[in-house]
This record gives C-alpha cells, sequence and structure tokens, in this order.
C-alpha cells in the first residue's frame, strides 16, 4: 500500500466488484487514477487478490489492465531520458 501511496496522488474506484473464496479475496476496481510525480491520470481497471490469514490481510497483490499505459502515466521526462 505504501508503494500505491508514493506512486499515485489519488485514486478514484469508479466500479468495484469482489469476490471471496477462503482466505483469499479477489476485488475488481474500475477507475481514474492521477500520478504522484506526473500529475497525468489514467481510467484504467486494477485487479487485487487479497490473501487474508486470522482476519488479517497479510498480503495483496495488484494486477494493472493496461501496464503500458500505466507505465507511460507514471513516466517522467527524467526517466525517459528527455529533456526539456
Amino acid at each position: 500500500m505504501a508503494a500505491m501511496s508514493r506512486a499515485w496522488r489519488s485514486l478514484e474506484f469508479l466500479e468495484r466488484r469482489q469476490w471471496t473464496d477462503g482466505d483469499t479475496v479477489i476485488v475488481s476496481n474500475h477507475g481514474r487514477l492521477t500520478a504522484r510525480d506526473t500529475g497525468r491520470s489514467i481510467e484504467t481497471t486494477v485487479l487485487q487478490v487479497f490473501t487474508v490469514r486470522d482476519h488479517l490481510i497479510t498480503e495483496i497483490r495488484p494486477f494493472y489492465w493496461d501496464t503500458a499505459a500505466v507505465n507511460e502515466t507514471l513516466r517522467t521526462a527524467v526517466s525517459t531520458g528527455v529533456t526539456a
């Protein structure tokens, strides 16, 4: 969650669905994410797999629907080698 907070300034979820099977919870979020460093936004789907043990979340695995678009949204001019 700390990595998500470092990458994204805001997360606006427009649609959310979830499924549970034992200790596994799958959450599908469709939303608008705004990158902290670039200020650019993307509307996309993020699937998260939560592992729960003793009523505590022990692991969260996020899967982005379009990783190329997410990378482009997060990429700054410095990280791409582009200079003004």
